[in-house]
């Protein structure tokens, strides 16, 4: 059975997975924060504060715009997995997650779909400058050893991980809602069409802030 036809039974739609993406990298990203070693350890993927969009919107429009099958999504996240076994500065935190869900999400895409899109509608998607999504994928793939291939065994151990970090927010506190707080509504589809992400590492401007509730795809 080929990658991209294998399922879990569990996470067999994008949305499913992006729930538990979502809640997974969430519970991740709150442990990695919490250990104070973790400021010794920096990469091209650090940000020099947390990106203003919240982690579910972020992920959202990953999983939307990527238009990619859901075995995609256990690609990317076996990639994050090894990152983080290999090298300290590439364990989630709120600092890098974003770049790290953007990179490999795109490199699972194009490992594994035979149509998809180019960096640069990545980089749009994301919110970053085309040379910095091209370094950030250099440096992926120096860290993988351009071992970009994953097995239906290691998706299900990716997949069994995930689940299992996401299960760590089955009773969410209010320091949950920093890095997964949902929208208040769903912005209507002509809208969100138009809009386009902010720098990852821009401060709100007040006229976005004022209007924060219109625009949830940019700000969280």
């Amino acid at each position: 059975m080929d990658v991209l036809n294998w399922s879990s039974g569990y996470l067999h739609t994008s949305d499913a997975f992006e729930m538990v993406l979502t809640a997974g990298l969430c519970a991740w990203v709150q442990q990695s924060d919490r250990c104070s070693d973790r400021w010794e350890a920096e990469s091209l993927f650090h940000a020099k504060r947390a990106p203003p969009i919240s982690l579910r919107n972020y992920v959202s429009r990953v999983v939307k715009y990527s238009s990619c099958s859901p075995a995609c999504f256990s690609v990317a996240f076996a990639y994050i997995l090894r990152l983080a076994r290999s090298y300290k500065c590439m364990v989630p935190s709120s600092q890098n997650v974003h770049r790290i869900v953007l990179a490999t999400v795109m490199l699972a895409v194009k490992m594994n779909e035979d149509i998809h899109y180019d960096n640069a509608y990545f980089a749009r998607i994301g919110g970053l400058p085309l040379g910095e999504l091209n370094r950030l994928e250099t440096d992926l793939l120096l860290r993988l050893q351009f071992d970009v291939c994953v097995d239906i065994g290691e998706m299900i151990e990716a997949e069994t991980v995930l689940i299992g970090k996401a299960r760590a927010l089955a009773a969410p506190t209010e320091q949950d809602f920093l890095y997964c707080k949902p929208s208040a509504r769903r912005v209507p589809r002509k809208m969100e069409e138009k809009v386009r992400p902010r720098s990852l590492d821009a401060e709100p401007s007040q006229s976005v802030l004022e209007h924060a509730e219109k625009f949830q795809v940019v700000v969280s």
